[in-house]
């Protein structure tokens, strides 16, 4: 709303209010509403004068690079009339002339949360929101597992550390196909958006040989207990093994030999295995 518009509108709410009790006046009681008029133009002329004022000194400490104090003198200008759209985007400007997007964003949801031209206001707010740098995030998971994305994320806002909350276009993960995948989110309090890229992996299965010693179930997960050893198979490869183990047997003419083509080697290191919860009955 305008400096004339809100300039307006109270004439006439004033109008409203003083003229039904000098209905009653008789004609020689013109002087006092006319009194009674200058007074009110000079009223509305004084607190446009004020906030004019307040808004040009903040714009100058902001100059001076006094933040603080500059704030406290826009802050003064919208307390003086907080539906005066004029105000806003007046303020808005400056802080975008300043390159200050946070402090832009943040005059213009004060707008809104006033109810001032909320729907061009939130036009505004997108076209700052674009110039934020998008915050990317990545992470890499393994096919078929389970992965929520996070509910926030760490950043630093005017000076500040924070952790602001995301809200995500869509939240279910599927890990079921290989490859990188990009989820978007968003922050509407401070305008930011958020990109999570995804890498899903291919699952890679070490194959192992051992005993199993016992298996178990603790909070719906399954595990196993193996004695793992290590196998060779063949002459050559199990003589090899059995070589460096001082295990090998030696011939009458000198030679390492086995009897049979296999060598087993066992370290006697039990290991613990946990079955996914999916694969459960």
């Amino acid at each position: 709303m305008s400096l004339s518009s809100t300039k307006n509108k109270k004439k006439l709410l004033l109008f409203i209010v003083l003229f039904i009790p000098l209905i009653t006046i008789s004609c020689s009681n013109n002087s006092k509403k006319i009194t009674l008029f200058e007074d009110t133009e000079k009223v509305l002329l004084l607190e446009e004068g004020e906030i004019t004022e307040a808004i040009t000194t903040g714009e100058k400490l902001l100059d001076e690079g006094k933040l603080e104090e500059a704030k406290e003198s826009f802050n003064k200008a919208i307390y003086l009339d907080k539906s005066n759209k004029d105000t806003y985007l007046r303020i808005k400007n400056k802080y975008l002339s300043a390159n200050m997007l946070d402090e832009a964003y943040a005059i213009i949801r004060t707008a809104i949360s006033n109810n001032v031209d909320i729907e061009n206001m939130k036009l505004i707010l997108q076209e700052i929101s674009s110039k934020f740098e998008v915050i990317n995030l990545s992470t890499s998971i393994y096919q078929y597992s389970s992965y929520s994305l996070p509910k926030s994320t760490n950043i630093t806002i005017l000076g500040e550390a924070k952790s602001i909350p995301i809200t995500w276009n869509d939240e279910i993960v599927n890990t079921e196909n290989l490859g990188s995948f990009k989820y978007e989110g968003f922050n509407e309090e401070y305008g930011r958006k958020v990109i999570m890229n995804i890498t899903v992996l291919e699952n890679i299965y070490d194959k192992q040989v051992g005993w199993l010693k016992d298996f178990y179930i603790d909070n719906g997960k399954l595990y196993i207990d193996l004695d793992l050893i290590e196998l060779y198979l063949g002459k050559e490869e199990a003589l090899r093994e059995a070589i460096k183990d001082g295990k090998a047997r030696i011939n009458e003419n000198g030679e390492y030999f086995l009897p049979d083509p296999v060598w087993i080697r066992n370290n006697s290191n039990n290991v613990v295995y946990k079955i996914y919860e999916q694969y459960l009955p």
